[in-house]
């Protein structure tokens, strides 16, 4: 599900949701198919968007809103539009113009958060827009904890998830998120299981040779 997007100069925000681990594949599939099509099109080679792509697991309860409102702000904030709506390359006109499966975006579910009459909540999201301008919202992204965006509980639940044994790890960004050992913990692991200091298994000694091997595997 595509909860909204913007597409800029050199990059492009989108908030999407699935259930599946294919963010990647998704991304990949976008990136190539769109590449293709526009070096086609305009006679061009080379990438179109700057750098790779980073993803972010969110907390939608927690973050939906903030984020949408961040995303349709883009253009004002660079200065590429005065007014969200003036700009085409986004999904905000879906929410404030378009009826109801008018685009590409799934708009039901964000502005659900403020009415149950489409009407009523169009016009109530289009003031939760504008006031980030005035207030000059902060971005949501700073208070991720690494790829992860929501609260304490949010992250335990995620890293808890990461822990269960499955195919997770094939997931790109719970690889990013899961917690490496220390090198400090693996030197005191391995000294303490053989009855060696770290000071042994650090120095350069034949006798320890095979747990500093172990160590650095």
């Amino acid at each position: 599900m595509l909860h909204a997007y913007v597409i800029m100069e050199n990059h492009y925000h989108l908030l999407v949701e699935t259930p599946r681990a294919n963010l990647h594949q998704i991304m990949q599939n976008i990136n190539t198919s769109y590449t293709v099509f526009a070096n086609r099109k305009y006679q061009r080679c080379g990438h179109l968007f700057q750098g790779r792509y980073k993803a972010f697991i969110v907390d939608k309860d927690e973050y939906l809103l903030a984020l949408s409102r961040y995303i349709h702000l883009n253009p004002v904030r660079v200065g590429a539009a005065k007014r969200a709506e003036e700009y085409r390359w986004s999904s905000y006109r879906e929410y404030v113009y378009e009826g109801k499966g008018g685009g590409l975006a799934d708009t039901d579910e964000t502005l659900g958060f403020f009415s149950k009459q489409r009407g009523s909540a169009v016009r109530r999201y289009k003031e939760f827009v504008e006031a980030g301008i005035q207030r000059q919202a902060k971005r949501p992204l700073d208070d991720a904890a690494g790829s992860v965006l929501g609260g304490e509980a949010f992250r335990e639940r995620v890293l808890k998830f990461i822990k269960t044994p499955s195919d997770k790890l094939e997931i790109t960004e719970v690889r990013k998120i899961k917690r490496a050992q220390e090198i400090q913990d693996i030197v005191m692991g391995i000294a303490g299981y053989d009855g060696l200091t770290e000071e042994d298994l650090l120095k350069r000694r034949r006798r320890t040779e095979g747990q500093r091997k172990i160590a650095v595997y």
